[in-house]
């Protein structure tokens, strides 16, 4: 136990021992999620091309009254590969709340701000695989100390940790490096909130650069109580600025930031208006960015990029590059009477090098009786990634019927052009999926993706088809089994405001997930 976690417990048991409460009601959640696999991992070409894997995931939080501790255990096994075994626990804490304090030692998630400075976060239900590592829950967090207080206008958080990284291999026993400070905001006026970071990074080496640190503030003003004053009820207006800046950096690479520091500048504005007329409403969202030298390791600076939901639009997004970046995200959305909606987005990054992405992206979506259908249109060039010009449309429609039971179809179709000095290339990729759901019971999906990418395939005459078939089933009330057999595509996946990549497989699957 480390000094510092073991110097919080005695606080905290010396505060239980002086105030804890009459003795309430005990609460035990638990969770697993177990998944076998059997097949090969195209990447891999030293992998058995049969090989058997067990990946199994056990969380279980206990608390009563004030107190809460709880803890993760992964283990992974596979068949041909005893260096990847490992079996331990990859998070455990223990807290105490009050409505005006919170305390906690182990591990832990945090955010400074709009993560500009700092997000510990973790990716519920993600699994990762890197090269020549086991598969392993996506999680971020903090291992430390975590300290809340709360006033009716006002919040502290300070912390102390050492972080994870998303790719950590969970092999490895030691984090390298730690992190510490302290977040507060306070409610200037009514709507008026403003709040200031500063956090200390230790790479915990003797090496030039080895502590940096980041201050800065921020400002939100959310002025819906003002404007119903003045009799504009239905008119919501909201602003958010941050900026940071770091210093004690070497080796910087931007020119537009002084030697060794680097800064990060977020803005936002949201207009929306309950009704533009009757039945229709509609809101606008501008956002801007400017990074330069401001990847921290800790951070997650918004991206500014929209996340979409269809899967070639997912897996060819551009990837936020805080070191050296700026640009801005413009999205309308309108809606009528909840059975017509317009979505609108323009989104643009670009670094001091002419690296540029940008994308335009259009959505009109229709629904009646249950049923609904969206078409979508998108286009990009993509620099960093030596696009010219990509194009993809697509949709989906889903019919329900017998009160219980849908059918949903998606279709989508890409065409990308590769700009590499004087060469040009095309390629195209496609997708479409039939689903049939019994709501609560039941559902059954067919997947085909075809694509002739010169990076997935040998012969440019033909395409490479990825085709799965998936069962979902729940049962007992407190489990649901997710069985999948076909190829799954590797590369980009985004969620929740981060991208990470996935691994290709070939063979079959199965999930078990269970929560008690």
């Amino acid at each position: 136990m480390r000094l510092h976690e073991a110097f919080l417990i005695s606080i905290l048991g010396a505060g239980m021992a002086a105030v804890w409460p009459a003795p309430g009601r005990a609460q035990l959640a638990m969770s697993n999620f177990l998944e076998a696999r059997v097949g090969r991992d195209p990447e891999d070409t030293l992998a058995d091309p049969s090989r058997f894997s067990r990946f199994d995931q056990l969380n279980a939080d206990y608390s009563r009254d004030a107190l809460r501790i709880g803890f993760r255990f992964e283990g992974y096994l596979p068949s041909d590969r005893p260096d990847l075994d490992y079996a331990r626990f990859v998070r455990r804490y223990a807290g105490w709340t009050t409505p005006r304090f919170n305390a906690l030692v182990g591990n832990y998630e945090a955010i400074f701000g709009r993560g500009l400075v700092l997000r510990a976060f973790e990716l519920p239900g993600i699994v990762r695989e890197e090269q020549e590592t086991p598969q392993f829950g996506d999680s971020r967090d903090l291992d430390g100390v975590r300290l809340e207080v709360h006033g009716d206008r006002w919040t502290v958080l300070a912390l102390q940790g050492a972080p994870r990284r998303a790719d950590e291999d969970p092999r490895v026993e030691r984090r390298l490096g730690s992190v510490a400070g302290t977040t507060a905001g306070f409610e200037v006026a009514e709507g008026v909130h403003a709040g200031a970071n500063y956090l200390r990074i230790d790479t915990r080496s003797m090496e030039p650069g080895a502590t940096r640190e980041v201050a800065g503030s921020f400002l939100q003003l959310a002025l819906e109580p003002w404007l119903q004053r003045l009799g504009v009820p239905k008119l919501v207006l909201d602003t958010y600025l941050e900026y940071d800046r770091v210093t004690g950096l070497t080796g910087t690479r931007s020119p537009n930031a002084p030697a060794g520091e680097g800064y990060g500048l977020y803005g936002s504005q949201t207009v929306f208006l309950d009704e533009v007329w009757p039945g229709l409403r509609g809101g606008l969202t501008w956002e801007y960015k400017d990074y330069q030298n401001f990847e921290l390791g800790v951070n997650e600076p918004p991206t500014l990029v929209r996340e979409h939901g269809f899967a070639l639009l997912n897996r060819s997004t551009h990837v936020l590059l805080p070191g050296q970046e700026e640009g801005y995200q413009l999205e309308a959305r309108f809606d009528y009477r909840n059975r017509v909606g317009l979505v609108a987005n323009s989104s643009r990054a670009e670094n001091a090098r002419s690296l540029r992405f940008e994308e335009r992206y259009v959505e009109l979506s229709g629904h009646w009786r249950g049923a609904s259908v969206t078409l979508f249109a998108d286009e990009q060039e993509d620099r960093f990634e030596s696009i010219g010009d990509r194009d993809t449309f697509g949709g989906s429609l889903l019919v329900p019927f017998r009160g219980v039971h849908s059918v949903e179809f998606q279709a989508e179709t890409q065409e990308s052009e590769i700009v590499a000095g004087t060469l040009r290339a095309r390629y195209g990729d496609r997708y479409w999926s039939l689903t049939y759901g019994w709501a609560g019971r039941l559902s059954l999906a067919a997947v085909r993706q075809t694509t002739n990418d010169p990076d997935e395939i040998e012969d440019p005459r033909r395409r490479r088809a990825y085709d799965a078939l998936t069962a979902r089933m729940p049962f007992g009330g407190h489990h649901e089994v997710l069985a999948t057999w076909g190829r799954r595509r590797g590369g980009l996946a985004c969620v929740a405001g981060t991208c990470y990549k996935v691994r290709s497989f070939d063979g079959v699957a199965a999930q078990l997930t269970s929560r008690f």
